[in-house]
């Protein structure tokens, strides 16, 4: 199973792996190890499992028929807290989560909780524009991308823009969280690791790259997530450091 944010990293698997079918995964929150013993989830969400097509691993074929009973004994045992389901289109539900994980970069770069970065309106415009670019390159593609939050995908940017008062009124389903939840590029950087940037940003900036749509603030936003992996210290990027 690959849960990696993104679009792509599953290659990865499949290389290494090239006998045994991967199925990919989406998860809708992060969870967060606090003490021994004690994970935290940050937000609410169904973890969606890819129901592979007839065909496409033959020995396979009646994977679902069997996994099924374990996920319908995950949801008796555990649907409050992880809660699970299958998705027959998951390179659609994909896109339309690497839309909203672009917020990841943004406040990995803020270095606050997901909360205060959503709340300061200049971080909230590089969300507004990186997405609007991804909105572009989906389109160009002719992805019809799933509604996986309250307000549809093609929305969300101009709801990004609204001045704070309004937008904490609207869109109170985004800021109402965990006040100290952090998204998981965040941790990354916080613990030294490789991020997934190349699967999110950088994914977009590639289909744009080969079909011709300019993606110039997920490319800068790209390039600061890429320098500060390799910083020996953690920093911290305002909104416009970045928007300059």
């Amino acid at each position: 199973m690959c849960c990696q944010n993104g679009i792509g990293s599953d290659a990865v698997i499949r290389q290494a792996f090239p006998d045994n079918p991967v199925i990919r995964c989406m998860f809708p929150f992060n969870v967060v190890k606090l003490n021994k013993g004690h994970f935290h989830r940050g937000s609410s969400g169904t973890v969606m499992l890819e129901r592979l097509p007839l065909g496409q691993y033959p020995v396979f074929d009646d994977f679902h028929q069997r996994f099924s009973p374990v996920i319908d004994a995950l949801n008796e045992q555990y649907g409050e807290v992880f809660p699970c389901a299958w998705c027959s289109n998951m390179d659609a539900l994909l896109w339309a989560k690497c839309q909203v994980n672009l917020t990841n970069s943004v406040n990995a770069l803020s270095n606050l909780s997901l909360k205060e970065t959503l709340l300061d309106k200049g971080y909230r415009k590089i969300i507004a524009l990186m997405m609007q670019e991804h909105l572009a390159v989906c389109a160009a593609q002719g992805i019809a991308l799933p509604k996986i939050t309250k307000v549809a995908a093609k929305f969300i940017p101009t709801v990004l823009r609204l001045p704070n008062w309004l937008f904490s009124r609207l869109a109170k389903s985004m800021v109402d969280i965990d006040p100290h939840a952090k998204l998981s590029m965040w941790w990354d950087l916080d613990q030294g690791r490789a991020t997934e940037i190349d699967f999110i940003n950088g994914a977009t900036m590639i289909a744009g790259q080969r079909l011709g749509i300019d993606t110039p603030m997920n490319n800068i936003v790209y390039a600061a997530i890429k320098k500060m992996e390799k910083a020996p210290t953690r920093y911290a990027l305002s909104a416009q450091d970045l928007l300059k």
